[in-house]
């Protein structure tokens, strides 16, 4: 009954064809639609034709099933395109067959990837209809597998190097949007095409292209599947780091590293779940273990690729992909908060070659990023003092000096000598140690940068880029350490005494506005800005004669140079005129001004902590 519905739905297109095209078939109105074009009338048409019959619906699966000896190339294309627009009548009426009849094509459908060598551009057809099949019968299409299936199995694996392959498997596996609420009952089946596709990872590294599809088959599963009963299976499958760094070490792959990187991240989304459930949770990082012990020889390994001639007329070294990777996922790491699996990484060495790193790739800018943003994390942690005093005793500040020597030099064929590449981090690093007192070379060098600083420091009036919590959503901070924060507000209440402001220093802020800002439509954003800056410059870092020297921990400075889209500039420049047009209109209604460091710094959300380092 449900068969004749779904064929007499709507045929009022069909008649009309056949009543001009008497002898018509499936490839005249293949024909047709080239002739007249793709577009929702002759979808119609071509849908009405397939699901008349058991007949009808085989001359489709002929042309899935290409034969370039006897067929046109362009049909396998025009029949994938029309399925994938309009899938759900094409496959309810497939499902609608006797068992007879499904199985015959079924069968017949997958004697497609039954070849000793597929073609890809086959193979992408026929991806294209079983992916198609897959998002919308899901579910039915396993419960045939898990009868018939060995075979076809066997003839995925066998082809998961071509990526049209690749996305099938990933489709079975993480089955979403699926019709229906079955595809729980075919959880242990999907783990079981998991574990054949990650052995053949294991087993088939040497092969690029089979690393490189099964990484994004296993981080398109764990980025995208959100059953929780799948997720964790999936996890404790996929949860082999160990396996995976061995590998990073034979094939160089960068996905492999992406792989760690996103197994980590779900490694703590993990752990934020379960602690709700169980508080006394605590993940088991003893397989990172033997990655920290060999991450060194990862970042120094050699990579195999020729130098090249940069536009600057000099033969290049290649830092590479992979490594930039292994340091993304270095600062991963560290952002994870976990001391033992901090613990299990040598510091000492991976900065030091990392301070290689700067010298050699010196216009890397992704490598001098990830640098500055791991050096300001590690001295805005108050839980890594050890890694603080490793880098101090390692003569750091002595190496910014050392890199800021000389502004300009002589590169390959350019004319003119040019800024060195890492010259903008080496700044920014010298400008947050720049109240350290360090030694006389160190105090003489910030002196002669004063007026670098200064200039940068009126190019942002006065105040570095704020904190935004929404930008910061990978740098998760372990519940343990909010649950102390909820217990002790007192903390908070020390940080929000009043400072005040007297009648000179709001006039001078009104002056530098006055005098360096002539869009005067925004004046009270600029004076705003100014006012901040009095009261900032009361907030100096505190430094003690012995020349240590104490670090306010209270700001992220990870982000005081988070470069934000167009769009999200827009939307602070906006909140950010709205506050200092707020603080002047307070200017014109008292003579003195009180600001408490809960409205100066309200995008912060850390407690006030300080953390001495003695040099």
């Amino acid at each position: 009954m449900e068969r004749q519905l779904i064929q007499t739905s709507g045929q009022l297109l069909l008649v009309n064809f056949l009543s001009s095209h008497p002898n018509a078939n499936l490839t005249t109105i293949l024909d047709f639609i080239v002739q007249d074009g793709f577009n929702e009338q002759n979808n119609k048409l071509f849908i009405e034709y397939v699901i008349q019959s058991y007949q009808t619906f085989w001359e489709m699966l002929l042309i899935i099933n290409f034969d370039e000896t006897s067929q046109n190339s362009n049909y396998p294309f025009i029949v994938t395109e029309m399925v994938k627009n309009k899938p759900e009548q094409i496959f309810d009426f497939l499902f609608q067959f006797n068992q007879i009849e499904l199985d015959d094509s079924m069968t017949f459908l997958f004697q497609t990837i039954d070849r000793d060598c597929l073609d890809e551009t086959i193979a992408g057809y026929f991806s294209t209809f079983i992916c198609s099949l897959i998002k919308i019968r899901g579910s039915d299409l396993w419960s045939y597998l898990q009868i018939n299936g060995k075979y076809i199995y066997e003839d995925l694996i066998k082809n998961i190097h071509i990526n049209h392959i690749a996305d099938i498997i990933y489709n079975l596996i993480a089955l979403i949007n699926n019709k229906g609420n079955l595809a729980s009952n075919y959880n242990q089946d999907r783990i079981c095409l998991l574990n054949r596709t990650i052995d053949i990872l294991l087993n088939k590294y040497y092969d690029s292209q089979i690393v490189e599809n099964v990484c994004n088959i296993l981080i398109d599963l764990l980025k995208n599947v959100t059953e929780q009963d799948l997720k964790q299976l999936i996890l404790e499958k996929i949860c082999i780091p160990n396996s995976y760094f061995d590998l990073i070490l034979q094939t160089k792959s960068s996905l492999l590293a992406d792989l760690l990187i996103q197994l980590l991240y779900e490694i703590q989304q993990f752990t934020i779940i379960t602690l709700q459930i169980q508080p006394d949770f605590e993940f088991n990082y003893q397989q990172f273990q033997y990655i920290g012990q060999r991450f060194g020889s990862a970042l120094t390994m050699e990579i195999n690729i020729n130098n090249f001639i940069s536009t600057y007329g000099v033969s290049q070294e290649i830092l590479g992909y992979t490594k930039l990777k292994l340091i993304e996922f270095y600062y991963r790491i560290l952002q994870n908060n976990n001391l033992t699996l901090i613990n299990y990484f040598n510091h000492q060495e991976i900065f030091q070659i990392l301070i290689d790193f700067i010298q050699r790739f010196e216009f890397n800018n992704q490598l001098q990023n990830y640098f500055m943003e791991i050096i300001l994390f590690i001295f805005c942690n108050q839980n890594l003092g050890y890694i603080q005093q490793i880098i101090i005793d390692s003569n750091f500040l002595g190496f910014l000096y050392f890199l800021n020597k000389e502004y300009l030099k002589q590169v390959g064929s350019i004319r003119k000598p040019i800024t060195k590449g890492y010259q903008g981090i080496v700044n920014k690093l010298s400008y947050f140690f720049r109240e350290v007192n360090y030694n006389d070379e160190w105090n003489q060098y910030i002196e002669n940068h004063q007026k670098i600083f200064n200039i940068e420091n009126n190019y942002l009036y006065g105040i570095p880029p704020g904190y935004e919590q929404e930008n910061q959503q990978e740098n998760i901070m372990k519940p343990q350490q909010e649950e102390k924060q909820e217990e002790s507000p007192e903390i908070e209440m020390e940080t929000n005494l009043p400072i005040q402001l007297n009648k000179d220093q709001v006039k001078q802020a009104v002056v530098f506005a006055e005098n360096n800002f002539q869009d005067q439509s925004n004046f009270g954003e600029v004076l705003g800005e100014q006012i901040l800056h009095q009261i900032t410059k009361k907030q100096k870092i505190q430094i003690s004669k012995s020349g240590s020297f104490d670090i306010n921990t209270k700001f992220d400075f990870s982000t005081r140079f988070f470069r934000r889209s167009s769009f999200q500039k827009e939307k602070y420049h906006m909140k950010r005129r709205s506050l200092s047009q707020e603080k002047v209109k307070q200017v014109e209604q008292v003579e003195e001004i009180k600001f408490t460091q809960s409205v100066i710094f309200q995008r912060q959300d850390e407690t006030d902590i300080t953390q001495n380092i003695d040099n």
